[in-house]
């Protein structure tokens, strides 16, 4: 075997030392995970580019999928809830809804919505919506209005 001179031996080290480093920063910082009911929506600022990866149905560590400097978004995409009730002192992430039947007569209505998000428009949602808030937003202003037809009170229920 061969005997290196111990200044050799010392840039070898440091050279080891630095990619050792360099290995364990850049890593981590290249590295996608991805969760069971959850996209993730990688944002690169400096190539002006945006994608996904994974659709929900997977759990993953992906390396290397994306530049240093780009951020990762997740986004859940698996079945979702939106509760309108009210009870007692109780309420579910809204009051319930208060409304007119066709005979005049003020009622509660209490309203449960369930949704997926198809995980191809994960980015289109995400433009619209990039702070995430479209539950609040939209879908709690439309279900909360879904009980008001134009013009008419809910049916009279018949006995």
């Amino acid at each position: 075997m061969r005997d290196y001179p111990a200044r050799t031996k010392g840039i070898l080290t440091l050279l080891l030392l630095v990619l050792a480093s360099a290995v364990a920063i850049l890593v981590p910082l290249t590295c996608v995970t991805v969760k069971v009911g959850y996209t993730t929506i990688v944002i690169d600022p400096i190539g002006k580019k945006m994608w996904s990866v994974g659709d929900g149905s997977y759990e993953a560590i992906l390396f290397f999928s994306k530049p240093p400097w780009a951020r990762t978004v997740k986004v859940y995409v698996a079945v979702d809830k939106l509760e309108m009730w009210s009870e007692d002192n109780k309420t579910g992430d809204y009051p319930a809804t208060s409304c007119l039947t066709r005979d005049g007569l003020a009622v509660e209505v209490d309203l449960l919505v369930r949704w997926r998000i198809d995980p191809s428009k994960v980015l289109d949602l995400y433009k619209n919506y990039p702070l995430l808030n479209w539950k609040m937003t939209t879908i709690a202003s439309i279900v909360h209005h879904l009980p008001r037809p134009k013009g008419r009170g809910l049916p009279h229920p018949r006995p």
